[in-house]
Parts: C-alpha cells; structure tokens; sequence
C-alpha cells in the first residue's frame, strides 16, 4: 500500500507525495544554477535556454514562474551539450542548497527532526524542481528512498535520477551539519567508466549498484527522530522579505494555486510576458522585488 504523506511515515508503510507527476509549474531558480554550470564549462547561457521560451532575464529573476516542460527543454539543452560527463547529474545536483528552493527549502529549517523535513517535503513536492518522484519507506530500521523515474522522457532520465538524489542528500547534509551516508544506493542505469565513480561516492557517500531493477537507497532511521541541530546564523536571518524561518512552512499554502491555473501562465511568465502581480495583479513594486516573490504552485493540500 502505498500512502499519502498526511498519513505520516509509518513503519512498513510506503509513502508518495501527494503530486504523482513531475509536471507541475515551478520557479526558475533551478534553471538558473543549471545555466551558472554550463556557463563554467563552456556553454552559453543562450545555448541552454534555447527553445525553452525562457528568456535570460526570466531565468535570473526568482520571481519567474515556469512550466516544467520548459525546465524540461533546459535540462535536455544542457544533456546535449554536456552529456559525455558520465556524472553530469550528480555534478549539477550537489550544486543545490536549502536556499535554492526558496521558502520551502527555509520552511524545512523549521522542522524538529528530519522526519518532519520529509513528511513535510512529500507533502509539498511541488514546490520543488524535481522530474523522478519518491516513495518512501521506513523498513528493518531503515529509510527506504526509491526515486520513481518512469514517466521521465528516456533522453534525459539518467540525468533526472542522478540530480534529485544528489540534490536531496546535499541538502539532507546542510539540514544535519554532519557527514551522513547512505547505507547502500542502487540505479537503473548502466555504470559509468570507472574514473567517474568518484563523484558518487563524495555525495552519496557508497559506491552505488548499477543496472538494477529500480533506483533504491537506504539510509540508517536512527536519523530520523534525531533533533535538527538549532541556533546555526542560516536560521536565524530573516528571509522572504521580513518572514521568519518559523513563518515559512505557515507560508507553503498560500503557495498553492487551484489546478485550473494552466501551465500556458507559467510559460507567459518566463517569457516576460505576464509577470505574476501584487495585490492588483500588476508588476511588484520595485522595492519588492528585492526578495523572490512567491511563486504558485498547483495543489490541493494545506498544512493542518
């Protein structure tokens, strides 16, 4: 049985987050550290984003709102022009930091314990950047983390997988300010030449199974109910123009848009067509625009 995250994370209990695809409208952020990386390494900003309907100055403003196909159309500019780093994944997603995902990223800073960041992160998987979807598990004492890659275009799936599990454990690392590894990881994908195993083993911290039936890894449950540490200068700052760390996860709701919000609104946005108002609906103020404005999600879910 496989269950929603408001029911918790119950022992032998599989747990999805309430989205079940990746298609969900997400902010540029993600596109814009995936540009700053082709850039060091060759690429023109230009290059990556061709195609994608998002202009350079949508995909630098955390304002910007896009649809997931556009990301979509970067991450394939960025496979086609780099691909032949067999880690190209792993690479790009070690790059991703809690303050990447804005205020759902300072909203996990919130939790008590790294049950709660996951319970809270399945629950709002759209607001993050994310193409494989998670089931997670706690089974034998373990965390079963299973990154779900089925309905990700072939072209760019490796990719896909090797980003969000790196993405996820670097930030698991910043929450818990201590080297942490996986007790085993496993991928659907063929292993890489040998002089790129390396890569995953500084962020995964194994060497991972490769060509398997699934994409699998364990980490220890002791983890899970151990206190976040508190008082570190990142939870202190104020951020989202004045709203606490405290008031973020209060905040995600009001990030969540009704479905009938098409993702045709999203791609206006990104090409600096229809940039999301305030209040009236006309252009943030300019002294606004200093913090990234919330940007809406589609959803149903809201914080009990």
């Amino acid at each position: 049985m496989v269950t929603q995250p408001d029911a918790g994370l119950t022992p032998g209990v599989a747990t999805r987050p309430a989205v079940t695809a990746w298609t969900f409208p997400r902010g540029a952020a993600s596109v814009a550290l995936m540009a700053r990386f082709a850039a060091e390494h060759g690429v023109p900003m230009e290059d990556v984003l061709h195609g994608s309907g998002i202009t350079p100055a949508a995909a630098t403003d955390p304002g910007t709102q896009i649809d997931a196909h556009q990301e979509l159309a970067v991450v394939r500019n960025l496979v086609r022009r780099l691909g032949h780093r067999q880690a190209l994944g792993i690479e790009v997603g070690r790059r991703y930091r809690l303050s990447t995902f804005g205020i759902f990223g300072f909203a996990c800073l919130s939790s008590q314990t790294l049950r709660d960041v996951i319970s809270f992160a399945l629950r709002y998987w759209d607001l993050s950047f994310a193409f494989a979807i998670p089931v997670v598990e706690i089974t034998d004492g373990r965390l079963r983390l299973e990154l779900r890659d089925d309905d990700v275009p072939e072209d760019v799936r490796r990719f896909a997988v090797e980003r969000d599990i790196a993405a996820i454990f670097t930030v698991l690392r910043e929450l818990l300010t201590e080297p942490v590894g996986l007790l085993s990881q496993r991928f659907r994908f063929p292993a890489p030449p040998e002089g790129e195993l390396a890569a995953y083993r500084d962020v995964l911290g194994v060497r991972p199974e490769f060509g398997a039936r699934d994409n699998v890894g364990y980490l220890d449950g002791v983890l899970l109910d151990r206190p976040l540490p508190k008082g570190r200068p990142t939870d202190r700052r104020r951020v989202r123009g004045g709203v606490p760390r405290a008031g973020c996860a209060q905040a995600c709701p009001h990030r969540v848009v009704p479905a009938g919000a098409g993702p045709s609104a999203a791609a206006r946005r990104a090409r600096g067509g229809n940039r999301r108002g305030h209040g009236s609906g006309g252009p943030r103020p300019a002294h606004q625009r200093a913090y990234p404005a919330p940007a809406p999600r589609r959803g149903r879910h809201q914080l009990s």
